[in-house]
């Protein structure tokens, strides 16, 4: 099998794969914690439109907060799918949301995969901040960083490498996505800057009274998830 076709084998979350048969399982064990998940106003922290659209049991109302080129291409896709009723994009940062969501009334924040990539101690305190700020439940998920695989790269222990080797392996790893194997080397060392996985124990300090929830696959926690 072309290594392209396999690294979507393993990873696309449109088509039968690990990552689609994750995301599904996912989403089973959110509408058992949040069984009342139809009538919730969800804040979606970096969210994108296709996660909800795909999904049969949606909330009553989603807002997308998100920024730059994945903003208008979820405002594109809302509009394609005519989902504008329930479904709204708002421009802003999660670590420091805008007026126009710090003002509104919002049952569940959700996030899925985004808290490893918000840049570092700080805009995480903030980001997480936020998270349990702006509304009563929330649902924070994110790789866990002992899982023995890089979910981005699908690279055994990537995570372990500093930046500057992360790089070097980036231009050559044949399932990093060939954007980046192509990519200059500042674009690279970049990306791999970009991405910082969790430890359970670095999920505690920023979400205390959070219950922390293991997903898991072969019996190793995958990712985890702050609950409440």
């Amino acid at each position: 099998m072309p290594i392209p076709n396999l690294r979507k084998t393993l990873a696309d979350p449109e088509r039968l794969s690990p990552a689609a048969f994750a995301r599904k399982r996912r989403f089973s064990l959110l509408h058992e914690r949040f069984p009342q998940l139809p009538e919730m106003h969800v804040l979606d922290l970096g969210g994108e439109a296709h996660t909800w659209v795909r999904e049969e049991r949606r909330p009553r109302h989603v807002t997308l907060l998100n920024f730059g080129m994945k903003l208008d291409a979820t405002r594109e896709q809302i509009e394609r799918e005519g989902a504008s009723s329930w479904l709204t994009a708002v421009g802003g940062d999660a670590c420091d949301p805008p007026e126009e969501v710090r003002d509104q009334d919002f049952d569940l924040v959700y996030s899925n995969s985004v808290f490893e990539h918000v840049g570092g101690h700080g805009p995480r305190r903030h980001f997480a901040y936020w998270a349990q700020t702006l509304a009563k439940h929330h649902w924070v998920q994110t790789p866990n960083r002992y899982f023995p695989v890089e979910p981005h790269w699908l690279a055994p222990g990537f995570q372990f490498a500093s930046p500057r080797l992360q790089a070097v392996l980036l231009g050559h790893w044949p399932l990093a996505s060939p954007f980046y194997r192509k990519a200059e080397w500042p674009e690279r060392v970049q990306r791999a800057m970009s991405i910082e996985l969790l430890s359970p124990a670095m999920m505690r300090i920023y979400f205390p009274e959070s219950e922390l929830v293991r997903e898991r696959m072969a019996g190793l926690a995958k990712s985890l998830i702050a609950v409440r």
